[in-house]
């Protein structure tokens, strides 16, 4: 059972990086996507460095494959600004939950281009989740969907989706650590690119790093062991697993729920950061929509093993 208790923790571990960009986004950065970003950026070349110690005499890629994993980096990275844009307008527990679109993407996208069988049972599942993931966004009091947080995660999950689909390919050929070390590189070239030309987030983060004294770097380079650690726990428990798919289920099916629970205590003592729990019609429309996700995500797991 180790590796259902690893799978449990994985999504807990994400969901503090998520909430640590609403934080950090909402007190510090409003407005200011790219120099959310664009901070992050300062800490890559360490687990750079790390992934490219374990992986140590498996570095040396084809050319063209290694041109694969650093775009995978900088598809990544552009990913990051639309979520942040909706993480600023929408709540952490919901763009979690929309989070689940990725792996819609990656079976249509797989359909389209690289003509994978797409079962009408699928099909339907698909259209549920999208579905549910539009409703996780209406407002009962306003009789609204938000379709600006849908589109701006619509565009991450799709941008997320293709780097899933390169770095499945590359997975067959090359180790994990190797394509995380050129896909990081490709992170720290873009980030880093960005943050000597981008006039106004160095303005910003000079700003803020004298506001905070300090602290915001604190938060980046905690956000960035966070997140390592999370990605190490669920590699360890998809290798421990029964199946594959079971465990990706599990981390899947786990993220949107903590995602609600977290972000309800945090607003207890954050409110101005954090959203309470809805109530009322929104929350019953909120939770058909997360158990519709859940179960669907868990069964789009299986089926596609």
């Amino acid at each position: 059972m180790e590796w259902f208790i690893l799978a449990c923790i994985a999504p807990f571990l994400y969901n503090i990086t998520v909430l640590t960009d609403q934080y950090l986004s909402r007190r510090y950065f409003h407005d200011h996507s790219t120099a959310v970003l664009v901070l992050g950026s300062v800490f890559y070349p360490i687990p750079l460095c790390i992934y490219a110690y374990i992986a140590a005499g498996h570095l040396d890629l084809p050319p063209r494959d290694i041109m694969l994993a650093v775009m995978t980096g900088v598809i990544s990275l552009i990913s990051f600004f639309p979520y942040i844009r909706a993480i600023e307008r929408s709540d952490s527990s919901i763009v979690v939950s929309l989070f689940q679109i990725i792996p819609i993407m990656v079976l249509i996208l797989a359909w389209i281009f690289l003509d994978e069988p797409l079962s009408a049972q699928n099909i339907l599942v698909i259209i549920a989740i999208t579905c549910a993931s539009a409703f996780m966004t209406y407002n009962a009091d306003d009789k609204k969907f938000d379709w600006h947080v849908l589109l701006n995660m619509a565009i991450c999950c799709i941008l997320l989706a293709i780097t899933v689909l390169v770095e499945r390919a590359l997975l067959l050929k090359h180790s994990w650590e190797a394509i995380s070390v050129y896909s990081y590189l490709g992170h720290f070239i873009l980030g880093f690119t960005i943050l000597l030309t981008h006039r106004k987030s160095q303005r910003k983060i000079k700003e803020v790093l004298k506001e905070s004294r300090g602290k915001v770097l604190y938060f980046s380079f905690s956000q960035e062991a966070i997140y390592m650690l999370a990605v190490a726990v669920t590699f360890i428990s998809f290798a421990s697993a029964p199946k594959l798919a079971i465990s990706a289920g599990v981390i899947s099916s786990l993220q949107p729920v903590y995602g609600f629970a977290m972000s309800a205590v945090l607003a207890s003592f954050l409110p101005a950061m954090f959203s309470r729990l809805p109530r009322g019609t929104d929350l019953l429309v909120k939770m058909i929509g997360l158990a519709v996700i859940i179960s669907g995500s868990f069964y789009l797991a299986l089926a596609t093993a």
